[in-house]
């Protein structure tokens, strides 16, 4: 069932639904319905269990916790590959938490996006490459309360240098997908050597 489909259901006054989540889009939605998102193969056996009986019932079970044992991991809609301006330029340089977030959010729209949810809320779940931005940037800000003379290229370097490995065998794009690793605010601050670049710098390097 689709999105537009819930929104459907929703104004023909259905109660709640179950969706059948798409394998590259496993990240948490606010929707217009109380709903249920289950993998094709679940989703599956419920219908099929809907379909062999007149009066099917279900119980809901309290949430339960599990631990994700792929994380951390690069979602599926993050921005991968090379600097296609200047293919020396290995990107991303780093990877940040953007997935399922809490974060602010306006009161102008409904989290849904939808025009007839008429709901308003001051914070959403969200998971975008955006959402990673305001991370690293609070982990530039920290470092440089640490250390104000340093550039942005020295905290750059220092953000890099200090990340967290990341499995490759779980991220098949591995560097061209997560960088130099997941990014890692307390050891940032104390990186040891440090690789600044100047203006200079990077015009030599572009007229290489």
């Amino acid at each position: 069932m689709s999105l537009m489909q819930i929104l459907r259901q929703a104004e023909g006054g259905a109660v709640g639904s179950i969706l059948k989540n798409d394998p590259f889009d496993d990240v948490a939605k606010v929707l217009s319905l109380p709903t249920s998102s289950l993998c094709v193969g679940k989703f599956d056996i419920v219908a099929s269990y809907l379909n062999s009986t007149k009066e099917p019932q279900a119980t809901i079970l309290k949430s339960e916790a599990i631990k994700d044992h792929d994380a951390p991991r690069v979602a599926w809609f993050s921005s991968l590959g090379l600097n296609f301006l200047v293919l020396e330029i290995l990107k991303p340089d780093i990877t940040a938490p953007g997935e399922e977030i809490l974060a602010v959010y306006s009161p102008i729209v409904s989290p849904t996006s939808s025009s007839q949810d008429k709901r308003r809320v001051k914070y959403n779940i969200l998971s975008r490459t955006s959402i990673s931005c305001p991370h690293a940037a609070g982990v530039a800000a920290y470092v440089k309360t640490f250390h104000p003379d340093w550039s942005a290229s020295a905290i750059k370097s220092a953000i890099m240098t200090t990340a967290s490995p990341m499995n490759a065998t779980k991220n098949l794009e591995a560097e061209f997908a997560y960088g130099s690793g997941l990014i890692n605010p307390t050891k940032a601050v104390r990186p040891g050597p440090v690789y600044d670049a100047s203006k200079e710098d990077n015009i030599k390097m572009r007229c290489f």
